[in-house]
């Protein structure tokens, strides 16, 4: 289990910021209830562990996907492709 009621995650692929409200243990798979909204609107769901991470690692993730980016351009720039 990586995850409590309480923290804020956000879907791998991105998304909306979500509050964990439960955890289900089915087998040896944890999945976890989040709540979110969308401007009044609250939304439910069920993600797997592996759906969703923490905003702090998400934020990380996207500043290692940045750099390498840049750095893809850079050495394309350099070999004049």
């Amino acid at each position: 289990m990586r995850y409590k009621p309480g923290d804020v995650v956000i879907k791998t692929t991105g998304g909306n910021k979500m509050t964990i409200t439960q955890e289900y243990k089915n087998g040896h798979e944890y999945h976890y209830k989040c709540y979110w909204f969308v401007g009044s609107d609250l939304h439910e769901e069920l993600f797997r562990e592996d759906d969703i991470v923490t905003l702090e690692d998400y934020k990380r993730y996207l500043k290692i996907e940045e750099r390498d980016d840049k750095l893809n351009q850079l050495f394309k720039d350099e070999s004049g492709c």
